[in-house]
Order: C-alpha cells, then structure tokens, then sequence
C-alpha cells in the first residue's frame, strides 16, 4: 500500500525550516504519493469538525472514482520546505491514494509564496471547498489566528473565515482577559465571555435564542415533535408555506452530511485506520 507520510510538525518547525534550509528546485509536474507530507497541524484547518461522516464519505468516493477510472485526481496544491513536498490543499486526495493503493505518480500544482502564505492560503481554499467547512471549524480557524496576536486585523480574519464582525471581537476581548484560554479550542473558551463582556455577538445570540425556543417548544408539544415528523413538517407549512424552504437552506450541509451517514456507516473501519496510521 502507498505510503502515507504524516507529521506532528508546528507553524513554528515549519517556519524555522524555510529559514535554515534551501529550497529544492525541482518542480515535476507530478509526484508520487509517498513524496506528499501531510503537515496537518498547520495546513489542514478542520480540525473540529462535527462533520466527520461527510469528511469520510468524500474520502470514499474519492477513491471509488481513482479505482474506476484509474486515473488520478485533480493537482494537489503543495509548497515545497527543503526537498519535502508539503500538502496545502488535498488532503483528501492524498489520504484517498493511500486507501486506493495508488502508487503512479500523481499531478501537483506548487505554491511558491512562504509557509505563512502557504496556512493562509489553504484556509481561504478549505472556505470556498466544495466540500463545506462547518461552523465550528470556521470559529476554530479564527481563534487560531486571532492567537497569533495583532498578525492580522479584524477585517482580515473575516475576510478569511467568514465569521462575523462581532464574534472576532468577542474572540479578541476573551484572549484579552483571559490569557491563558491561548490553549483552549474556542469551544472551550467561548463561555468566559460572558464573565467580563455584555458586548452583543450575533453568533452567540442565535445559538442562545435557538436553545430557549428548543426548550419552549419541547414543553409545551414535548416526545409528538420527534415520534411524528410528517405531523410536524406540515404543521410548520401551515404556518408559513415558506418554513420549508428557509430550513432546507439553512441545513444544506446538515442534509448531506445525513445522507452520507446512512451510506457510509460501514467504511469508518478503513478510514479511521488511515487516519493513525
């Protein structure tokens, strides 16, 4: 089976890297896959998703179309550190190689800016990906950078990650007065806010709101709204024939991510065996 090369390397290892070492001149127009170094601690950027199962699904029809068409993928986006070959973008790809046993060499395309660029530019293709971050790993990219200090301002972190305004503040003003939340996930350190802040942030709003009307609605309906969801579907219909529609768009990603569950429980063996490899 194809190699596949992973490493617990940092920012700052890569970082030191670059400044101590030559890059490598070569830039074949394809690679085999064991040349491909998977440095996920800095370029791959969902690191808290709840949407595993999509991940794995993705992963799997990757490699149903390499083993049905025999032929590679799309280029993966690398950046070369020494004469290492480091994956930005293609992370999928590389690890579905692996899982195809895929061992011909595989077109890449090369980024030539610094690894600083290079993090940077993997995170502003994994936001327009066709395969979605989820809002959790969006607010997890922006704490990350908003720990690396006054690197980046306000606007560019949500030019970036696509979340709000507000919630970037929140992000800051948290670090401010609690410093050592600096190695927390933001999920871990969101909740401070509220100890030193009344400042408004829309995302914490709407997740606050939807609680208290979850609450409201479980109480006054209660078990009938899980035990009879045709019942509950045309119930909200009738109260706006436009409900439907709204919540479909809002669960976009949440529908695929169901789908792909139903036919994907099986293969989380083989991709969870990959992943620790």
């Amino acid at each position: 089976m194809t190699s596949l090369n992973r490493t617990d390397l940092t920012l700052e290892d890569l970082k030191n890297r670059e400044l101590s070492t030559d890059r490598d001149g070569m830039r074949p127009a394809a690679l085999p896959p064991s040349r491909l170094t998977l440095a996920e601690a800095v370029f791959q950027w969902r690191k808290f998703s709840k949407a595993l199962a999509l991940e794995k699904s993705h992963v799997k029809e990757l490699v149903r179309i390499i083993e049905s068409s025999q032929k590679p993928l799309d280029p993966i986006l690398v950046t070369v550190i020494g004469n290492e070959f480091y994956v930005i973008d293609g992370h999928h790809r590389a690890i579905a190689y692996h899982l195809a046993k895929w061992s011909s060499p595989v077109p890449v395309v090369y980024f030539e800016g610094s690894v600083e660029e290079a993090r940077l530019e993997g995170l502003r293709l994994n936001i327009k990906n066709k395969l979605p971050m989820t809002r959790d790993d969006k607010f997890e990219a922006a704490w990350a950078l908003v720990k690396e200090g006054l690197k980046y301002s306000k606007s560019e972190i949500v030019d970036m990650t696509s979340v709000s305004d507000g919630t970037v503040a929140t992000m800051r003003r948290t670090l401010k007065e609690h410093p050592d939340t600096k190695d927390k996930l933001w999920a871990g350190a969101k909740g401070l806010q509220f100890e030193s802040t009344e400042t408004f942030d829309h995302d914490e709003w709407v997740e606050q709101k939807a609680l208290k009307m979850a609450e409201q609605i479980m109480k006054n309906i209660g078990p009938e709204l899980t035990q009879r969801p045709d019942v509950l579907a045309l119930a909200l219909e009738k109260i706006d024939e436009n409900i439907p529609r709204a919540l479909i768009a809002e669960w976009r990603t949440l529908i695929s991510v169901m789908q792909m569950e139903e036919r994907n429980e099986e293969w989380y063996e083989a991709w969870h065996g990959s992943r620790i490899m």
